[in-house]
């Protein structure tokens, strides 16, 4: 059986029309859980109506013969402890589960037997344990795979002399993405579809919980890899990744600036194991990416648009 585990925030209607238009192509034997993040009555109450999902009022006891389980948690868990909510409700109440699907809502598939044809290749192949597909964006350019780079590259540099690099640079720093890659192992996957065998997620003690948004997606490729795993990119199959849906509607711009700090920082830290001088100096080059050249770039900005 396949879990299919999707962690919602506020994005009802986009979540019903990929269940409703997207997860019914599924044929592999399935069930899927909706972890409602910030869930409100109401919220839940719309989830359940629009796609037929069950809202679990007792998590001990399941009416087993549903498709679509929600979960409403008033907390707002994130990325990483949502999924393992998810996660673990299936292992609880199905541990015939074989493998997990993590999935964004703000998907469209472009090959209809796309999770088919990536549990193939894992079972093909049993040393795969995590796999995703092409994952391309509303402008035609891949999203997955991704390499790592290392803290001076992604974070140091680029922060503390912010001014010195053009926006083209910028880019091009931020950007992780090796488009037009072939099928094979990589640094790690796009996570807007994951498709993990239970076994090895399990042994690697699922997601790491310390991350909120961000990182989360290095963190278990480099755990995977660490217990002997691949970390496989299939191009054969591809989604449509409308990405940034929530972002757009929710108006995350600070907030995803905080926790991306804090989730690097952590993956720095504890995965990569920087030491305490580069780890300093990542908290400098945010400290004065922050409180100067964000501030001073708001204000010019500000000031050019008050001028004209």
């Amino acid at each position: 059986m396949l879990g299919i585990i999707i962690v919602n925030y506020k994005t009802n209607q986009r979540l019903i029309k990929y269940i409703n238009e997207e997860l019914v192509k599924v044929q592999y034997p399935h069930k899927i859980v909706i972890v409602n993040n910030s869930c409100t009555t109401e919220s839940n109450e719309e989830i359940a109506a629009g796609c037929g999902a069950v809202l679990v009022e007792d998590r001990d006891s399941i009416d087993k013969s549903a498709g679509i389980y929600l979960l409403g948690e008033t907390e707002n868990h994130g990325y990483a402890r949502g999924n393992n909510i998810g996660a673990r409700f299936m292992l609880k109440h199905f541990p015939e589960t074989k493998y997990f699907c993590f999935s964004n809502c703000d998907l469209v598939f472009q090959d209809n037997d796309v999770a088919e044809r990536l549990i193939d290749k894992l079972e093909e192949d049993p040393k795969i344990g995590l796999i995703g597909p092409r994952i391309v964006g509303l402008d035609g350019k891949d999203q997955s795979p991704r390499v790592m780079k290392n803290v001076w590259q992604l974070h140091i540099i680029p922060k503390l002399f912010y001014p010195a690099f053009p926006p083209r640079v910028r880019m091009k720093i931020n950007n992780f993405t090796i488009y037009n890659a072939y099928s094979g192992e990589y640094d790690y996957l796009n996570g807007s579809f994951l498709i993990v065998s239970v076994s090895y997620f399990s042994e690697v003690e699922m997601f790491d919980p310390n991350t909120f948004i961000y990182a989360e997606e290095p963190i278990l490729a480099l755990k995977m890899r660490n217990a002997g795993y691949k970390v496989y990119f299939y191009s054969e199959v591809s989604v449509l990744h409308e990405h940034g849906v929530s972002v757009k509607q929710n108006n995350f711009s600070d907030f995803s600036a905080k926790c991306s700090y804090e989730s690097n920082r952590y993956y720095q830290k504890t995965y990569k194991k920087i030491n305490h001088i580069e780890l300093f100096l990542y908290d400098l080059s945010y400290w004065i990416y922050f409180n100067i050249w964000s501030r001073l770039f708001s204000f010019i900005k500000s000031y050019i648009l008050r001028s004209s």
